[in-house]
């Protein structure tokens, strides 16, 4: 793991109260006296920080206590039809909750037709509806099935046509990178053994944080707390993180300046607008995919005297460490129900999907396969899809049929090749601004600190790179498509499969199990969202934490 220097250590701790250049006042600014004053006790960490210091800040504005998951209700058929279709009994039970007038949150798990339950509801309910999807793809199908009163939006549309459209396209247009920034700032080249660019890859960081959030004001819960994780001393982390602050702040007020020239992300606008209280005229809003709202989504949703009616699946909340705050958990809302009987796989793959939330999350649920799918648990000797956990299992899943086979990945291998580059880069002596390895000096403390728990992640790429030559890595990924439907198999991970699924699915062998230290909540997720991305076969024979799951011992 990377330590700093005693020498600038010293320096740092004139950071814990003071800056390299001073913040001119922003929309949302840092109370620096508040700051400067604050003591953490011995450890020098704040409240609200663990010892691994991941951030979990409740920021949303109703009651967000955990609650339980809702009762079921009984299988079956109703007399009620959407489109020619019966609803079954769980999704009429839902649509009667949403003509309650109240607020509702529906659970509903992988595969059970959750936009056909909103979009039946929507075509009973009187008045005006606002349905949020998170990608402008998603509410553009949306539009074919909910009826013309309801306007099927993301909230990036809706923030850029208050307040986005008011920035010059060429700021969206421009990449926003680490370098970008130390320029704005103009940083000196390196700040107590950091480079500018790579001070500055950490002051987008903390903008990320900050626009995630339902906070009005920058503080040091939005310092760059994931990336500070490669430093060892606990005390040098918040010394570094509390210089960045500044910077942060600065960026900040750059960016909300509309006369300004700094790049910036979409999310800059929609935070900005949300900054504003806006007021949705709707009768009711349908919040798809809850499980990944953000604070800031949560927040601007729940202030609206709308009734508000949200979907999701709690088990499928996987983006925790980009901001999301599991809505089907914490929202404390009286008119819950579930809807459990999935149309894409079988009874097989359900059972599997139960075991996967039963033993390794004690959740209460019972998934149901769809009748009409015949689904198999075995070995697939050429399934259609490879879903791995990391960046490491995914590039040792490409070398492994790159020669046999014509390969896609999903979405690309851009980052891959990067992160490759990367690595390149620490072997031969310099630094990098790529987000995974930024704060690394040299190779060597990358294999050092893929030995602990909080880098395992980068276990497999250190193996990788060590018995491969970078550049033919390099090359084979570069030979690697985009184009799915043109392949004999997809590889991707996880997280970007979610919401696809394929016939036949094979689970790669990183995904962790109760029994690692490294294992958590979202770790089962993780799995439970792989597994039930297949229709009719499912090949766990190399993923032995899919193994424990189903034989528990």
């Amino acid at each position: 793991m990377r330590k700093i220097s005693p020498q600038a250590s010293m320096i740092l701790k004139k950071y814990r109260t003071s800056s390299i250049v001073s913040a001119p006042p922003a929309t949302a600014s840092l109370d620096q006296e508040k700051l400067s004053a604050k003591e953490y006790g011995t450890t020098l960490l704040p409240p609200t920080v663990s010892d691994d210091m991941a951030i979990i800040v409740d920021t949303t504005s109703k009651n967000r206590k955990k609650s339980a998951e809702p009762k079921k209700t009984a299988l079956g058929t109703s007399t009620r039809k959407f489109k020619g279709y019966p609803l079954t009994v769980e999704q009429d039970h839902a649509v009667d909750l949403m003509l309650s007038g109240d607020d509702v949150k529906i659970e509903a798990y992988a595969g059970s037709g959750k936009t056909s339950t909103l979009a039946a509801g929507a075509s009973v309910l009187t008045g005006k509806g606002l349905y949020i999807a998170f990608n402008a793809a998603i509410a553009e199908q949306a539009k074919l099935s909910f009826p013309s009163s309801v306007e099927c939006r993301t909230a990036h549309s809706l923030a850029y046509a208050a307040i986005g459209k008011n920035y010059h396209k060429d700021r969206l247009n421009q990449r926003l990178n680490g370098t970008v920034v130390a320029e704005h700032l103009n940083l000196p080249d390196f700040i107590l053994g950091f480079s500018k660019a790579q001070i500055g890859n950490l002051v987008i960081e903390g903008v990320n944080r900050f626009v995630q959030s339902a906070d009005q004001q920058i503080s040091i819960d939005h310092a760059p707390w994931g990336s500070l994780r490669v430093i060892e001393d606990k005390n040098d982390r918040l010394s570094l993180a509390s210089c960045v602050l500044p910077f942060i702040q600065r960026i900040w007020a750059m960016m909300i300046n509309q006369n300004h020239s700094i790049p910036i992300t979409h999310d800059v606008y929609l935070k900005q607008w949300a900054l504003m209280r806006p007021v949705l005229k709707k009768d009711y809003i349908l919040f798809d995919e809850a499980q990944d709202a953000n604070g800031l989504m949560l927040d601007l949703v729940g202030r609206q005297q709308s009734q508000q009616i949200y979907v999701g699946d709690r088990y499928q909340q996987i983006y925790s460490w980009r901001g999301a705050v599991n809505a089907m958990q914490t929202l404390d809302i009286d008119h819950a129900c579930r809807i459990s009987q999935s149309f894409r796989f079988g009874q097989r793959i359900a059972d599997v999907a139960n075991d996967i939330l039963s033993n390794f999350l004690n959740a209460e649920v019972d998934i149901k396969g769809f009748e009409k799918v015949k689904s198999t648990v075995g070995s697939v000797a050429k399934p259609n899809a490879i879903l791995c956990r990391t960046n490491g299992a995914l590039i040792t899943a490409i070398l492994g049929n790159i020669n046999e086979k014509r390969v896609a990945v999903t979405g690309g291998c851009s980052d891959l090749i990067g992160l490759l580059n990367a690595a390149k880069d620490l072997q031969q002596g310099r630094t990098t601004v790529q987000r995974d390895l930024a704060l690394f000096k040299n190779w060597s403390d990358v294999v050092d600190f893929s030995e602990t728990d909080a880098g395992s992640d980068l276990k497999l790429l250190v193996k990788l790179v060590d018995k491969h030559d970078i550049d033919d890595l390099i090359k084979a990924l570069k030979s690697v498509s985009t184009d799915e439907k043109k392949a004999d198999l997809v590889i991707s991970t996880a997280h970007k499969s979610k919401g696809k699924e394929w016939n036949t699915v094979a689970l790669a062998n990183d995904f962790r199990h109760p029994k690692q230290k490294s294992f958590s909540d979202e770790e089962a997720n993780l799995l439970y969202v792989a597994a039930t991305r297949a229709i009719k076969n499912l090949d766990i024979e190399d993923c032995e934490a899919a193994q424990k799951a189903i034989q528990p011992t």
